[in-house]
């Protein structure tokens, strides 16, 4: 059973959902891949994600604020 499983974005595999995701990434990359890991993570799961910047901060959580609750900044 994998405990921790990494994945490239250019990784050609077929995705399991997750109880927790982490990507440490930029802001636009990040709202465009809202949709696909708004599918990777259960319900109830997690995400954490960082490399935004003050002045992105809001159009990113507007991004994820759809299909993710229990937003913390």
């Amino acid at each position: 059973m994998n405990i921790v499983t990494t994945h490239h974005a250019d990784d050609k595999i077929a995705l399991e959902k997750c109880d927790l995701l982490v990507a440490n990434i930029l802001a636009n990359p990040l709202m465009a891949l809202e949709p696909t890991f708004s599918v990777l993570v259960r319900e109830n799961g997690s995400i954490v994600i960082s490399v935004i910047l003050d002045e992105q901060l809001d159009m990113v959580l507007e991004a994820y604020r759809a299909n993710f609750n229990n937003i913390e900044v």
